[in-house]
């Protein structure tokens, strides 16, 4: 399969999607215009610390004449994102199958309008609370490159990472800083790479609360480096979403959270983030998400 990736200029769903398509399909996954967030070297500051640069330095794809290869039928169907859509040629899509890829904050379908008329093969939303054969879940995901397995004897019991504290996140940060013992971390966009990594290599336990949107990176980040995740338990579909208890906590009360934060053994840390490691490595990766994507891909051709 051959796909043609129309990114955006930024966005998590996208770079995501499209890293996860390169672990899969290679060269055969190939991004037009360039996708610089990734293929740059990463800042050492900024809001994209943590995934920028995740493919600078490998080989990049053959972007000469793609114009004539999509009139030649090379590509095998090509995705857009919300955030891209208007820069398609009108006539790319009488050549091939598309996928629209929604990767905004919203949970219901934003753009309507815009799939009346350009007809996509698929509809593949972050913020996915029904599905069907047309419309399918895309939920974050973490690069696996980026992630580190549980440890014992960390030094931390919790930390919260985000780039910013709007409502309704501030409410529960707040709730989260009058316990003493529960230490939280703010200001993510202005850690280095490493810095930001090390901080949840230290921390038994991460935060997952809901920002503009309910799905947040947070949730498969910190799995991804061998945390327990504290969770808000969200109204959109994830597939092989954590299990309360077993690999993960869920509150509807931030006492509730921090109370299993400070009670947490290392002994059950080591449990839980040992099932949380499994889980993610199996379904939460970049990689495993993409191919979740194309198993969808799959079923939307043999439909046609």
């Amino acid at each position: 399969m051959k796909i043609l990736f129309v990114p955006p200029q930024q966005g998590y769903t996208e770079e995501l999607l499209f890293y996860g398509l390169r672990e899969v399909l290679g060269e055969n996954a190939i991004d037009f215009p360039r996708y610089d967030l990734l293929w740059d070297a990463a800042p050492d500051r900024g809001t994209y610390t943590a995934l920028t640069g995740l493919l600078h330095g490998q080989p990049e794809p053959d972007r000469r004449g793609i114009s004539r290869r999509v009139v030649d039928g090379e590509f095998d169907m090509f995705v857009v994102s919300n955030r891209s859509w208007r820069f398609v040629p009108s006539h790319w899509y009488d050549r091939m199958p598309s996928i629209f890829l929604d990767g905004m904050d919203e949970a219901h379908v934003l753009f309507q309008t815009e799939i009346n008329v350009l007809r996509p093969m698929l509809y593949v939303k972050r913020e996915c609370y029904v599905e069907d054969h047309f419309i399918r879940p895309m939920p974050f995901s973490y690069p696996k490159a980026l992630a580190g397995s549980p440890t014992a004897n960390r030094s931390r019991p919790i930390v919260g990472l985000f780039g910013n504290d709007h409502y309704p996140r501030c409410r529960l940060l707040e709730a989260f800083r009058q316990q003493g013992d529960v230490r939280l971390v703010q200001g993510a966009s202005v850690l280095g790479n490493e810095a930001y990594r090390m901080l949840l290599r230290q921390s038994r336990c991460s935060l997952d609360v809901r920002g503009f949107g309910y799905g947040c990176l947070r949730r498969f980040e910190g799995p991804g480096q061998g945390c327990v995740p504290v969770l808000q338990r969200v109204p959109i579909i994830i597939r092989e979403e954590w299990q309360d208890g077993e690999d993960a906590y869920f509150y509807d009360d931030t006492r509730d959270a921090a109370c299993f934060v400070k009670t947490l053994t290392e002994d059950r840390y080591m449990e839980m983030a040992s099932l949380s490691w499994e889980r993610y490595l199996k379904y939460h990766t970049a990689k495993a998400r993409a191919e979740q994507f194309l198993n969808d891909v799959e079923d939307a051709l043999s439909r046609r």
